[in-house]
């Protein structure tokens, strides 16, 4: 019976040794190019005050990585900035306009840069909103699901909106 009781604490204490192991390697901490971008997204976090209802942007881009830091020279004095056709070919490597058409009085969107926080390892999408009362508030969200600390980095979107923001709120949201 003793031999049993002891091969029972073995087990379970080898158990729990290999899932402690395994949640440090998952929750290991950050590369120092990791915790370089993490700590510039933070300067771009802004979230939004109040109760708002958001309605998602369908006509949107995320500036691809190799061409981020033209979108982070733009967006460094501004939370978004309206672009020219040329600018949004250099951004997303073509133009790209929405889908829908304008009719009278209404005209078409103009694209805007738009800051973003995204997580660092890519893994999870962003979401483009504006604000449902017409107000011109945009929100992009973006965040992951993981039961560790997850590293942000800076995005940049290309939106088409109807009017220029008033203003931009960024949010990054861990669900664990």
């Amino acid at each position: 019976m003793r031999q049993t009781t002891k091969r029972t604490h073995a087990s379970r204490n080898a158990a729990l040794l290999f899932l402690a192991t395994t949640l440090a390697a998952c929750c290991g901490s950050f590369s120092d190019e990791e915790t370089r971008r993490d700590q510039a997204a933070r300067q771009w976090i802004h979230p939004w005050p109040g109760q708002y209802r958001w309605d998602e942007i369908q006509e949107w881009k995320t500036v691809d990585d190799s061409r981020l830091n033209l979108a982070e020279r733009l967006l460094q004095d501004a939370t978004y900035v309206h672009l020219t056709e040329r600018q949004v070919g250099d951004l997303l490597g073509q133009t790209m306009r929405p889908k829908k058409e304008a009719s009278a009085p209404y005209h078409l969107p103009e694209p805007y840069l738009i800051r973003g926080v995204g997580d660092g390892r890519e893994k999870f999408p962003l979401e483009v909103f504006v604000d449902s009362k017409g107000d011109g508030d945009v929100w992009v969200g973006g965040g992951a699901n993981s039961p560790c600390n997850v590293p942000m980095e800076r995005r940049a979107v290309v939106a088409w909106l109807q009017k220029p923001p008033k203003g931009v709120y960024v949010s990054f949201v861990v669900g664990r």
